[in-house]
């Protein structure tokens, strides 16, 4: 909130998930008690315990007073899940709009990933056994489902699913000793 300009950031944070963010913001009228504080307006989809004394399910408005140079620390935990943007609302000690974190909606849309491994051409059982342990190498003991759902899509709402191996795997055979 730099030079009475609004901010705006955009999150998306799934129920249960917790954010941590610093809010900052420059004086008004120096420092006067009576208009040295923002309130951050309460929002049933979001609990933003600020004072880590108070009841945290409370959900009440959050006032920071005396503004720091430094900012306030502060988290937010999605609550609820929903389907529409949400808006968390800053004001300043006149009840007038200053600011608002956008929040994207955060329902989560399943993926359907498929993994078909590519494998050279030889007897039927060898290609079943080489797809195999293709499969079981990409997924790694979990470690790609992880990777997909809480580094490379956990911001967009999607959650990935990989069909488990089946004695028939599916694999792309590539005969080497023809033009492919």
């Amino acid at each position: 909130m730099e030079n009475g300009k609004k901010s705006l950031t955009w999150i998306n944070l799934p129920q249960g998930k917790v954010a941590s963010l610093t809010i900052k913001a420059t004086l008004i009228n120096g420092t006067s008690k009576n208009t040295d504080f923002l309130t951050i307006v309460k929002n049933p989809n979001f609990e933003m315990p600020h004072d880590k004394t108070l009841d945290a399910g409370s959900n009440s408005a959050i006032k920071l007073e005396k503004i720091k140079n430094k900012g306030w620390d502060i988290d937010i935990k999605a609550l609820n899940t929903f389907a529409q943007t949400e808006y968390i609302v800053i004001q300043d000690y006149k009840g007038d709009e200053v600011g608002k974190i956008e929040m994207a909606p955060n329902s989560v849309e399943n993926l359907d990933v498929k993994i078909i491994p590519v494998v050279f051409k030889s007897t039927p059982a060898k290609e079943t056994t080489d797809a195999q342990a293709l499969y079981r190498s990409a997924i790694n003991g979990g470690k790609l489902i992880n990777t997909l759902n809480n580094k490379a899509f956990s911001q967009i709402g999607v959650k990935c699913i990989i069909a488990p191996i089946t004695p028939s795997l599916e694999c792309i055979v590539v005969d080497v000793m023809k033009d492919n």
